[in-house]
This record gives structure tokens, sequence and C-alpha cells, in this order.
């Protein structure tokens, strides 16, 4: 196990790998606030040549906060447009499946409203939907949705508990769903493509394109909520090619998407135009903030790339629409 070492120390190692300090004072109140591990061993790995395990001679300490900053403004702006995702994706949901099981309010405990063969997956989400209602319903300090539609209406219908659930969850449940509500569900979520490319004209959605998007948005919701490291982090599923979104941007059917950026990409199907503008142009706005800050751009043409952006700055300014 590596011994502690205090400020100083830490500031001694970086000096020995020919790391260089505009201000060592303001360097050990930064590492004493966010951890040496945490802002070093995360975002060091852009400046240090391979050949010698050392930083090249134009790196300072300072270049490696402008990354880490650029990777906490990034992650926000992320996370709030997947939260208005969620929120959408969870609406549509519960409209498309309660119009479609409108006389059987509490169709989601039933096995055999399910559309997966899977019996095992089947059962353990009722058995988690059943875990979710009796928490809320017991809970003695909490006047919740849940535990007033128990007592006035001894029923909870899915309109209710899915605002309980979280995304990970409405999106394990979807997939288990019959392919009637998954389509209808699709085809509802195709409007906020229209929206984002200013179309009428649009491929048809299928299912398995929301549900790949959706498992790929709750992890990379998990990386921004914890505050983990977005930078070269490979995401589960290699996105399904959309031609409506991806040949614009010179995206071929070919290319691998499990990149943060493709994933960013697939917002398109949850959220509208300006709400899509603002996290595209504040992603713009800060790769060009970047490049003015760090003058060699071979840095942050790597780091651009570790999550799939455009190396060339190719995201073009969106301008929002007047409601």
């Amino acid at each position: 196990m590596k011994p502690f070492k205090n400020l100083d120390q830490q500031l001694k190692i970086l000096e020995d790998r020919n790391l260089k300090f505009k201000d060592k004072k303001a360097a050990k109140q930064y590492l004493l606030e966010y951890n040496y591990y945490n802002v070093v061993n995360a975002y060091s790995k852009f400046f240090i040549n391979s050949d010698t395990n050392k930083y090249y001679d134009d790196v300072y300490f300072e270049d490696i906060l402008e990354i880490h900053h650029f990777d906490k403004v990034i992650k926000t702006v992320i996370f709030e447009g997947i939260i208005e995702a969620e929120r959408h994706f969870k609406s549509i949901l519960a409209y498309c499946y309660c119009k479609h099981f409108k006389n059987d309010l509490y169709s989601y405990l039933d096995i055999k409203t399910y559309g997966s063969k899977d019996i095992i997956k089947v059962s353990r989400q009722i058995s988690n939907f059943a875990n979710t209602l009796n928490y809320y319903k017991e809970k003695k300090r909490n006047n919740n949705s849940i535990k007033h539609y128990y007592k006035v209406h001894s029923v909870v219908p899915f309109w209710v508990l899915v605002d309980y659930l979280t995304l990970g969850e409405v999106t394990y449940f979807y997939n288990l769903l019959p392919d009637k509500i998954k389509n209808d569900v699709a085809k509802e979520l195709a409007k906020f493509v229209k929206d984002n490319l200013s179309t009428n004209s649009i491929k048809d959605i299928h299912f398995n394109v929301i549900q790949k998007g959706l498992e790929n948005l709750t992890e990379l919701r998990n990386i921004t909520a914890h505050n983990n490291k977005m930078l070269e982090t490979t995401l589960k599923n290699d996105l399904p090619f959309y031609d409506d979104i991806h040949t614009p941007l010179n995206i071929l059917n070919s290319d691998n998407r499990q990149s943060i950026y493709n994933s960013i990409l697939y917002l398109k199907f949850f959220i509208n135009y300006n709400q899509y503008a603002k996290i595209n142009n504040t992603i713009r706005k800060r790769m060009n903030n970047l490049k003015g800050k760090i003058k060699n751009h071979s840095y942050t043409d790597k780091l651009f790339s570790s999550i799939g952006l455009p190396n060339e700055l190719q995201i073009m300014q969106l301008k929002t629409k007047n409601n």
C-alpha cells in the first residue's frame, strides 16, 4: 500500500515528473479540496509522455485543472438534460401503458400483462413494484401520493407509481412490455426527433433504439450524478444507427457508438430542440474556452476524442426557437 503523502510531498512528486506550477500555494489548496487521486490520477493522462511516464515540457498543473473543470461543467449540463429526458419518458410511458390497460389499474402486478417470455425477469419486476408500493405505503413521516391513493382509492395506478421509479427501473420495465406498447411509446418519442431535426419526415423509431439509448443514458446519469470521471468512458451499448440523426453528422453505420457523445446525441429522442440546444451550445462553448486556455491543441484533441467529441470543432451553434 502506498504511504500517505502530505501536500508538499505531492507537489514534489509532480515536479519530479516534469510538471510545472504557476501558483504552488493555489495548487496545494486545490489538491486539499479535491483530492490528489481525483484530480491528478484522473486527468493527467492527456499530458503524459507514455515512453517516459513524465509530463511533456509545456504542461502546467493549471492545465490539469482546466480539464477537471471542463469535465465538471459538461457533466452538470448533461445531467440536467437527462433529468428532462427522464421526466418526458416516464410521462409518455405512463400514458401509453395506462391507455392500453385502462380497465386494469393493477396490471403491472399481473404476470400475464407482460410481453417478455422471461418469467424470472417479469417476476422480479413485479416483486420490485410490490416492494416499492409497500415501502411508501408504510412510510409514517411522509404523506406521499402512493399512501394517498391507497387511503382514498384503494389502488395505485401506474401513472402514480412511475414517479417513484428510477430511470433504470422504468427502462427495465419498458423492455418487458408487449411490443405494441413499446411501439406506441416510440411513436410518441418520434415527435422529439421531428422537433430537433425541424422536419415532419423521419424514419420510424424501433423500440430497440429507445431501449438501448435509455440503458446508456441511465449509465451516463449515474456517472454524472455521482460525479465520477466521464472522460475516457465507454458505455455499455453500441447504439443502433439512426440515419436521420447520424448521417448529417458524418457518423457511419460501421462506426462504434459507445461514446459519451453518441449518448448525448440520443437525447434528441427524449427532449425538445431548445433543451438539446442548451446542452449542445454549452459543450461547444466549453470546447472553445478550453482550446483558448490550453494552447497546445494536441492535448485538447485527445480529450475531446476520449468522449467521442469531434476533434475539429464540428459542433454547430444551435439557435433557440421562439415558443
